[in-house]
């Protein structure tokens, strides 16, 4: 009975209850294990910071249970682009972020931003398929550094981190 508590009291303490995804301080804690761990030869680590685009607006419009909505259904399409092993969550709002270990090319990256992207648009609100679209910040470790500390781009599209612009700060960091 009390590892049964223990258990309901880790899951509590690691997810997110709107989207069932990883909240912010096991994103955390994961991305932090991930940069401690080994590396496959010729891999990298993948870190997807995304932001709806708008979601404020249709959330203000539609109300808070279509909001509520949208972040659910845009959990499960997250959930089926990106592999069991990856590691998904949700910071709150409408940010969310994925962490893909080992890594080997970077067309598997970019496929999976285009899919992210698709399924922005394609997230229906009161049959309107106009309203969302997602802003992608990726980071690829160790290549861009190895601290965990994202996100600057403008809205709907994705980019990869570039050093030089980006001044060495992966993932957001637990405030």
């Amino acid at each position: 009975k009390l590892m049964r508590a223990r258990d309901i009291y880790k899951q509590e303490a690691e997810i997110d209850p709107l989207t069932g995804l990883l909240n912010k301080k096991a994103i955390q804690s994961a991305c932090e294990e991930m940069l401690a761990g080994s590396l496959k030869e010729g891999a990298v680590h993948a870190f997807f910071v995304m932001d709806l685009d708008h979601f404020k607006e249709m959330n203000d419009t539609y109300g808070h249970q279509a909001g509520d909505d949208v972040l659910r259904r845009f959990a499960e399409d997250v959930r089926s682009i990106f592999r069991q092993s990856d590691h998904i969550g949700r910071f709150g709002g409408d940010e969310f972020t994925v962490l893909m270990p080992n890594v080997t090319t970077l067309v598997a990256v970019e496929r999976h931003a285009r899919q992210l992207m698709t399924a922005a648009q394609e997230l229906e609100v009161r049959d309107d398929r106009s309203l969302l679209s997602v802003s992608i910040g990726i980071a690829l470790a160790p290549l861009h550094g190895t601290n965990y500390d994202v996100k600057r781009a403008g809205r709907n599209g994705w980019k990869i981190y570039d050093a030089k612009e980006d001044g060495g700060v992966l993932c957001p960091k637990e405030e």
